[in-house]
């Protein structure tokens, strides 16, 4: 789940204790597509 670092940002996960609400997502691949794996 943690494989491109999103699940923090998952609907389905509670926000991180670690994340502030103040501070912007760090992951941009939530509102970017999917990026192929290499």
């Amino acid at each position: 789940m943690a494989d491109d670092g999103c699940f923090a940002h998952s609907p389905t996960l509670p926000p991180a204790p670690w994340h502030r609400a103040e501070d912007p997502p760090r992951c941009a691949a939530s509102e970017s597509p999917p990026r192929p794996r290499r």
